[in-house]
């Protein structure tokens, strides 16, 4: 059996404006690793993590505030905010296929429970 901390092969795969080192090791579904992970925490992550919403505005409009969560994170760090906020504004908490990141895990079935979930004005799929 081949040793697993050491890779298989190793190379580097030219793409638009980066050069790429990719390793082989074992067999199995691709794991692919994109680079830019401080780009993202920097300028995509801080953008809205410090952003603290107004609860009162929220109740005002709870009637028609909706907090998605994903079915297969709904106990998982990532969906307590929401299921917070949804407590504290009287907001409906609806679960969305997949986990954290539903809408690219299965994008058909997300859009399906996004369009029912908008044109349900008694918002009958809601939980709580």
């Amino acid at each position: 059996m081949a040793d697993r901390a050491v890779p298989e092969r190793t190379g580097h795969l030219k793409v638009p404006e980066a050069t790429l080192y990719y390793e082989v090791r074992g067999e199995g579904p691709l794991l692919l690793m994109m680079p830019g992970g401080s780009g993202f925490l920097e300028h995509v992550l801080c953008s809205f993590s410090g952003y603290v919403p107004d609860p009162a505005a929220l109740r005002r409009g709870a009637g028609q505030l909706v907090i998605g969560v994903g079915q297969d994170s709904r106990t998982l760090l990532t969906a307590l905010p929401g299921a917070r906020l949804a407590d504290e504004v009287g907001g409906r908490l609806v679960e969305f296929p997949g986990g954290h990141t539903g809408c690219t895990e299965d994008p058909d079935a997300f859009a399906e429970r996004l369009r029912a979930v908008l044109l349900d004005r008694t918002l009958q799929g809601a939980l709580g």
